[in-house]
C-alpha cells in the first residue's frame, strides 16, 4: 500500500490527493476483506468435488490395512 501511495502522491494533483489516498485505502481494505472469502469459497468447491469423487471411486474390497486374512 505504501508504493500504491507513493505513486498516487506523484500522479493526482495536490488539492486531490486526500481523496485519491481515500479511494486507495478503501480499494485496498475491500481486496483484504473480499480476498479471502473468495479464495476460501473456491477452496471449499474444490475440495467437495475431490470429496466426493474419491468418495463414488471403485474401490478394492477386503485390501484394507485392519483386514488381514489368514492363507492358511
Amino acid at each position: 500500500m505504501s508504493v500504491n501511495t507513493a505513486l498516487i502522491r506523484y500522479i493526482v494533483p495536490r488539492a486531490k490527493l486526500g481523496g485519491a489516498i481515500g479511494i486507495n485505502a478503501l480499494v485496498v481494505a475491500m481486496a483484504a476483506t473480499v480476498g479471502p472469502t473468495l479464495a476460501g469459497g473456491h477452496f471449499i468447491r474444490r475440495h467437495l468435488a475431490v470429496a466426493v469423487c474419491h468418495q463414488s471411486a471403485p474401490w478394492p474390497r477386503g485390501h484394507s490395512v485392519g483386514n488381514a486374512q489368514s492363507t492358511g
